[in-house]
């Protein structure tokens, strides 16, 4: 077995030990190590100017004969815990040279693809770079008013100045800014289309570790990258106001079915936060398994959307016809018990509130008054960006459904035209008028 203070390089000792003779400190080591002295007793014994916790920082290091492929210093092994002293000695020959890969000096681990020393951490740097940097814009597959209204909500949400290189997501936001606590398919949707893109300067460790990867950097944690606005900025960088424009969007131009559909799924989820406050106060309940939730929430979603399109009520008519038809579906429960009449839809919360509150609402009250949003209500931020930026509608909940294009404002539109316009328009429509 071989001599474990003959293995000792005391030219590797730390800070506190650069005057100790290096019998002495080997003498140190020993009282420690098979003595009976503990890390407090050699600070009063040796008169160190440290604490306990930091003196074994400090101890010399055991070399193990090989040298780091990376900086070239002799590998060494740091000196095991009191504890393990014992097995460390028994175990020496087998493990000095096959359990010390690190280099104490530069911190490189030999042989492990997923080493971060400095010189690894330039290379796999490089390797970022190389694969997420680009000064041509890229091709943008979709930038019409669903992806500009997510992005404003993502740069307002997130509070992104102009000059601000890079966003990450961030949890906990509030208010909040879709209608999931978790708004990363937004953010995958943006990448997809290449309206974000991975920032070359995100985490190292945000990228999967070479050894979980078959394409490194190409796989990284969507959660943890950053993201930059490179490409939308090599495509409009151009004007001054680019970066104002996008955060802050208006005069955008728009089909009347890219309005309707997101008109009905940003109303039909405000309204469903609404349903869903009522719904649990009253200690009703969402079913336990992913899939029947989901059904459940299908359910309601539908029969939010039939009012609002079919039956054209107001965001605030349908909240009226919610409020009272869960209180109306209790009361109902309560009539059906105590005649004895067979109770349907026992094991499905939203049916019973649809059928015995809602619907039965519905059969006997064809005028249905507005209520007012909740003061304790919060909207999204993606529904103030729509209304009250996009389509400057600050009285939504109180607005139909917009099943034609009656909200432009005619007389603004041809003021707006040349005496030559108008007069094209106007022989259009007398021409229009005699092919009839």
């Amino acid at each position: 077995m071989k001599d474990i203070w003959s293995l000792i390089d005391t030219s590797s000792k730390g800070e506190i030990f650069k005057d100790f003779p290096d019998e002495e400190l080997l003498g140190l080591l020993k009282d420690y190590y098979l003595g009976n002295k503990k890390l407090v007793d050699l600070i009063y014994i040796y008169d160190l100017q440290t604490t306990p916790s930091l003196i074994r920082k400090h101890f010399p290091k055991i070399m193990i004969g090989e040298k780091c492929e990376k900086c070239g210093n002799e590998k060494y092994k740091e000196l095991p815990t009191k504890a393990g002293f014992k097995d460390f000695v028994k175990n020496i020959d087998s493990d000095l040279h096959f359990n010390e890969p690190r280099c104490t000096i530069c911190g490189h681990i030999q042989d492990d693809v997923d080493c971060l020393c400095m010189d690894c951490r330039i290379k796999k740097r490089e390797l970022i770079l190389k694969s997420f940097s680009f000064e041509e814009p890229k091709r943008l597959v979709k930038f019409k008013l669903k992806e500009r209204l997510i992005l404003a909500v993502i740069l307002q949400g997130l509070k992104i100045s102009n000059g601000s290189s890079d966003c990450r997501y961030e949890s906990q936001i509030f208010p909040q800014l879709f209608f999931e606590d978790d708004y990363i398919e937004e953010i995958r949707y943006l990448c997809k289309n290449n309206i974000l893109v991975v920032s070359p300067s995100s985490s190292i460790e945000a990228f999967v570790k070479p050894s979980e990867s078959l394409s490194y950097p190409n796989e990284f944690y969507i959660r943890k990258v950053s993201y930059s606005l490179k490409n939308l900025e090599l495509m409009f960088g151009s004007d001054e106001n680019w970066f104002e424009d996008l955060k802050f969007p208006h005069n955008l131009s728009y089909s009347l079915e890219e309005k309707q559909e997101l008109w009905k799924y940003i109303v039909t989820n405000e309204l469903l936060k609404l349903f869903n406050y009522q719904f649990q106060n009253y200690n009703f309940h969402y079913k336990w398994d992913k899939e029947g939730c989901e059904k459940q929430i299908d359910a309601i979603k539908t029969e939010i959307r039939t009012l609002l399109v079919k039956n054209r009520y107001t965001p605030a008519q349908i909240y009226a016809i919610l409020w009272i038809g869960i209180r109306q579906s209790i009361a109902n429960r309560e009539k059906i018990k105590a005649k004895g009449y067979p109770l349907h839809h026992k094991n499905d919360d939203v049916q019973f509130v649809i059928s015995y509150g809602i619907h039965n609402f519905l059969k006997y009250n064809t005028e249905i008054k507005e209520f007012e949003f909740p003061t304790s209500g919060e909207v999204s931020v993606v529904t103030r960006i729509f209304f009250e930026q996009i389509l400057k509608q600050q009285n939504w909940f109180y607005t139909k459904y917009p099943d034609n294009i009656e909200d432009i404002n005619l007389d603004k539109f041809l003021s707006e035209l040349s005496d030559e316009k108008k007069q094209e328009l106007k022989k259009r429509i007398n021409s229009e008028e005699n092919e009839e």
